[in-house]
């Protein structure tokens, strides 16, 4: 694994895709997502955005075809269960 200042330095370079990946509950990803799953080890990510994926969100044709993710984490600290669920709930689309 890449440390994350590599990390943050090597997606900077993803501005377009050759590929999409297509994950178990339907969702596609580009190039980008797929090396940040794999050096940062955290398919859970692609796994946690997949299982947001309502029928009211997808209702909206323009979010069922393409959709933007903006996630915050706070250096050292550990969310719990309760936390996660609230952070999610801002970043949903709804």
């Amino acid at each position: 694994m890449i440390s994350p200042e590599e990390l943050q330095q090597s997606l900077k370079h993803f501005t377009s895709t050759d590929n999409y990946y297509r994950h178990l509950l339907s969702i596609r990803h580009t190039d980008g997502i797929q090396y940040l799953a794999q050096e940062a080890q955290c398919y859970w990510l692609i796994d946690v955005i997949a299982s947001h994926q309502t029928k009211k969100l997808l209702a909206d044709q323009m979010l069922k075809d393409f959709q933007l993710w903006l996630f915050v984490a706070a250096c050292n600290h550990k969310p719990s269960g309760s936390q996660t669920r609230n952070f999610l709930a801002q970043i949903n689309c709804n």
